[in-house]
C-alpha cells in the first residue's frame, strides 16, 4: 500500500527486524514489521513480514524471537519479495514526510542494505535520502539520558509496556512509544528533521572523542561516524598490517583490499 496514493496521514513509521544474528552482512532477516502512527498517536498503518531467509535459523537466534528454521521456510515469504516490499514502503513513508523510527537504526538500516544487494534490490539510500529518522539510542545519549539506553530499558524508563518483546511488531510499537515520551525531554522538544541533525552531531562528537582517545596510543587513528546507515568505520594505523601498504583516509577496514583479495582467493583454494 503507497502511503502517498492512499492519503494515509503518517507522522512517524515504526520499523524493526528479527534476524538469525547480529552479522549485519552474513545473517538474514527473518520477520521485520512496519507500524504507522497519525501525529495524534494512532496506528493508521500496519505491516509484518515472516521471511524464509534461506538458510538455518540458530538456536540461539529462535529463543529470542521464537521463529523456527521450519517454520520460516514452511510459512515465510520469499527473501527477494519481502526486501522489495519493505524498502519500497520505506521509500513511500520518507516520501510522504514521516519519520523513520527504529530502535539502534545502523543495525536495522544496515541489515536491510544488506539483504538489499544479496537480493539485488535498489537499497534504500540509493532511492532517497534516509532522513529523518529518530533512533531512542542516539536520541537518549542526546538528551544525556542516564543509564542503558536498550528497548527494553528505555521502555521501563518511561511505563511504556511491550507485550510480546522480540517480535518485530510489538518491538516497532514500543519503539514508537519510547520515541514520544523521549519527545517530551525539553532538550528533545524539536520537529523530527531537527532532531536527526542532532542526532548526526552526536554520532559525530562520540567519533572524535573516540578517534582522540585512540591517537594516544597510535597517532593514525581514523573514526569516522556512519549513523545511521551504519556504526561508522574506525581505522588504526598507518599501514596495512598485512601487506604494509600506506593507507589512506578511505582505507577505514583492516586488512586492506589487496589483502583481503589474496586471502579469499587462498580460502578458495584450500577449499577445492
Amino acid at each position: 500500500m503507497s502511503f502517498v496514493e492512499h492519503d494515509i496521514p503518517l507522522a512517524l513509521l515504526g520499523f524493526d527486524t528479527e534476524t538469525t544474528g547480529l552479522d549485519t552482512e552474513k545473517d538474514r532477516i527473518v520477520s521485520a514489521a512496519l507500524a504507522g502512527h497519525d501525529a495524534a498517536g494512532a496506528e493508521v498503518f500496519r505491516a509484518e513480514w515472516l521471511i524464509n531467509p534461506g538458510i538455518l535459523i540458530p538456536r540461539e537466534a529462535t529463543k529470542i524471537h521464537g521463529i523456527t528454521t521450519e517454520q520460516a521456510m514452511a510459512e515465510g515469504v520469499n527473501p527477494a519479495e519481502a526486501v522489495e516490499e519493505i524498502t519500497g514502503l520505506l521509500e513511500k513513508g520518507l516520501m510522504a514526510g514521516c519519520a523513520l523510527v527504529i530502535q539502534n537504526a545502523p543495525y536495522d538500516l544496515a541489515m536491510l542494505g544488506a539483504e538489499a544487494r544479496r537480493y539485488s534490490v535498489v537499497p534504500l539510500d540509493q532511492r532517497r535520502p534516509v532522513a529523518p529518522v529518530l533512533d531512542p539510542v542516539m536520541l537518549a545519549k542526546v538528551a544525556r539520558v542516564d543509564g542503558r539506553h536498550s528497548l527494553a530499558a528505555l521502555a521501563a524508563r518511561f511505563g511504556v509496556k511491550n507485550p510480546k518483546a522480540h517480535t518485530a511488531y510489538a518491538d516497532a510499537v514500543t519503539t514508537l512509544g519510547v520515541v514520544r515520551e523521549l519527545m517530551t525531554i525539553a532538550e528533545l522538544n524539536a520537529e523530527p528533521a531537527a532532531l536527526h541533525v542532532m542526532q548526526e552531531n552526536e554520532a559525530r562528537r562520540r567519533a572524535e572523542s573516540w578517534e582522540t582517545e585512540l591517537r594516544v596510543s597510535d597517532p593514525c587513528a581514523r573514526v569516522v561516524p556512519g549513523w545511521p546507515l551504519s556504526q561508522g568505520q574506525t581505522r588504526i594505523g598507518c599501514t596495512c598490517r598485512d601487506c604494509g601498504r600506506d593507507l589512506a583516509d578511505s582505507d577505514l577496514t583492516q586488512p586492506c583490499g589487496e589483502c583481503l583479495e589474496r586471502y579469499e582467493e587462498a580460502l578458495r583454494a584450500a577449499r577445492r
